[in-house]
This record gives C-alpha cells, sequence and structure tokens, in this order.
C-alpha cells in the first residue's frame, strides 16, 4: 500500500485511519474491526479484547480482564506499583 493510499484513508473516517495505519504497519487484518464497548470505562472503543493482567493469582480466571487499551494501560500502572510495594517490602 503505497503512502498516497494511507493518507486517503486516513481522512475518511476514524475506522479507515486505524485499519490505515495497521496496514502501514504491515499487520494483518483478516477481519474487519467493530466498536465496541469497554466493561471498565464505558466508552466505544476498536481495540476491547481479553488481555493478560500483570497479577500471578493462582485462578488463572483472575489474570484476565476484559478491556480497552487505555484501561489496561492503567490496570498495568496499577499492578506495577502493587508488585513494587511487594517486593520493597522483602
Amino acid at each position: 500500500m503505497t503512502p498516497e493510499r494511507i493518507d486517503e484513508l486516513a481522512e475518511s473516517n476514524y475506522h479507515d485511519t486505524i485499519i490505515a495505519h495497521c496496514v502501514g504497519a504491515g499487520l494483518d487484518i483478516s477481519e474487519p474491526l467493530e466498536e465496541s464497548v469497554c466493561p471498565c470505562c464505558n466508552q466505544q472503543a476498536f481495540d476491547v479484547r481479553k488481555r493478560r493482567r500483570n497479577t500471578a493469582y493462582l485462578d488463572e480466571l483472575l489474570n484476565w480482564i476484559i478491556c480497552c487499551g487505555e484501561c489496561f494501560e492503567r490496570d498495568n500502572e496499577y499492578y506495577a506499583e502493587r508488585w513494587a510495594e511487594y517486593y520493597g517490602s522483602r
């Protein structure tokens, strides 16, 4: 895909912009992206999915979260602080 074509797609709308960036980065997009609601922040997002948390619970289900990328970053920051406290107290 040419840079001109990526620019053209980026001007059309947000969904096409996401696709253009993914294609430009060499990622394979086999299915169209769908916007959905993040259960954490209740905002519409294209990147809501199941993600591995920075936790070590014995119950493996607790080590996963379904959220958007922004909420996942906040979740990671929160647990990074918790791990720093844990290892700092040893």
